[in-house]
């Protein structure tokens, strides 16, 4: 039986496989490689993230011995001071972790709604100064704010808060500042105050109506103008009953001397003008409002145009007043707590100190800078203790 015979074969099978050899010793070590870098890229990472958190880990340690250790709190408080401590145990394996820490100059923070500030001027679009205050001494013990300009003329002057402008500031060449850091700041415009109200909460049944409402001391005003507004208030003597009281329609004016209340007066559409040598007057409403004009003064609001006007000779005010639709003017010697928001806001006075009111209490709160270093990973941090609580002012990684 004959066999079929193959010609041409020989050692083809042999090149085919060297040839597959040789792709394969092209190909596979840069696989390999690939591989290889992957892993260790990814091994990194992990260890960065590690060291990352370790770092952040360091901050939150520091934090939690200023809250609630006080004898380090107290041995770090004073301004200036720089302390380097050490994580005390290792954290994702990673150990020592140090943190450095330097207390800076305090800032002002209220803890009511008013967020500290004690002057906040609203509009964008004015011309002339958003806030313009003039007195011979005059210390602003609170943040102020403005969407446009601020000119601050007195023979001395200080500032305990943060001044924060939009486009330009006229002050005195010797203004003292605390922080004296980034003070004045230059911000953008803010479009919202910290303070927002709505006329429906001191209508009759709204929120801030009916306490007043269940005890009697809620003035309905259906009009009012000029020195009747007296006769509809009730004064006598200078003194205003305690109360809330609402004028529908109409300018509410109250002249006299040693003009003195605990009262919540709201305008629905006019113009509120308080005055009176040595005139006293504070808030009755839980929220702390004082003076509050719902009234416009046109569309845009013009800048120059009062809605409300305190004024008097060693008068004092207290409480939030509260005028977005026009020019919050006030004037009064000595110690203001108040909180002036107003489409502009214009005081003159001899000498004045003004802070921010607060229902609850204010204070100077501490600022520290953090510092804290595990391996190659650093976090960078500030933050402000108030009220046995922190915000973090900044948080940076690197």
């Amino acid at each position: 039986m004959s066999r079929p015979r193959i010609f041409g074969q020989e050692g083809r099978v042999l090149i085919l496989a060297l040839m597959i050899l040789a792709v394969s010793s092209l190909l596979i070590p840069p696989f390999l490689s690939h591989i290889t870098v992957k892993l260790h890229a990814t091994r990194s990472t992990e260890e960065g993230m590690k060291a990352q958190y370790a770092s952040d880990a360091g901050v939150e340690y520091a934090i939690g011995q200023l809250l609630y250790n006080p004898s380090f709190y107290s041995s770090v408080i004073t301004t200036g001071v720089t302390t380097v401590i050490t994580v005390p145990h290792p954290v994702n394996g990673i150990w020592p972790i140090r943190v450095t820490m330097i207390s800076r100059e305090p800032v002002f923070r209220g803890d009511d709604a008013n967020d500290g500030y004690v002057v906040w001027a609203n509009s964008p679009d004015c011309t002339g100064w958003g806030i313009d205050i003039q007195a011979t001494d005059v210390s602003l013990v609170g943040n102020v704010h403005t969407n446009t300009d601020i000119k601050i003329k007195a023979k001395t002057a200080e500032m305990t808060g943060t001044l924060e402008y939009v486009t330009t500031h006229s002050l005195p060449a010797d203004m003292r500042f605390n922080p004296s850091e980034d003070n004045p700041r230059r911000v953008s415009v803010t479009p919202q105050p910290p303070i927002q109200l709505s006329i429906e909460d001191y209508q009759p049944g709204g929120r801030m109506a009916e306490p007043a409402q269940g005890v009697g001391e809620y003035y309905y005003v259906e009009w009012c103008s000029g020195q009747d507004c007296l006769d509809e208030f009730g004064v006598v003597n200078g003194h205003i009953p305690s109360g809330l009281y609402y004028v529908e329609s109409g300018d509410v004016e109250l002249s006299q001397s040693a003009l003195t209340g605990t009262v919540t007066i709201v305008a629905e559409e006019g113009v509120i003008d308080v005055s009176g040598e040595d005139a006293h007057l504070s808030p009755y409403c839980s929220d702390g409002v004082l003076l509050f004009s719902n009234g416009q003064t046109g569309t845009p609001p013009r800048c120059n145009r009062d809605v409300i006007k305190c004024d008097g000779e060693n008068a004092t005010w207290e409480g939030i007043v509260y005028g977005p639709g026009g020019r919050v003017s006030m004037g009064g010697t000595g110690g203001h707590s108040v909180s002036l928001i107003g489409n502009t806001v214009y005081f003159k006075d001899k000498r004045a100190e003004l802070r921010p009111f607060a229902a609850g209490g204010s204070e100077l709160c501490p600022v520290f800078d953090m510092i804290s270093v595990a391996t190659d990973s650093t976090t960078t941090s500030q933050v402000v203790l108030c009220q046995g609580a922190v915000s973090i002012s900044s948080w940076h990684i690197q």
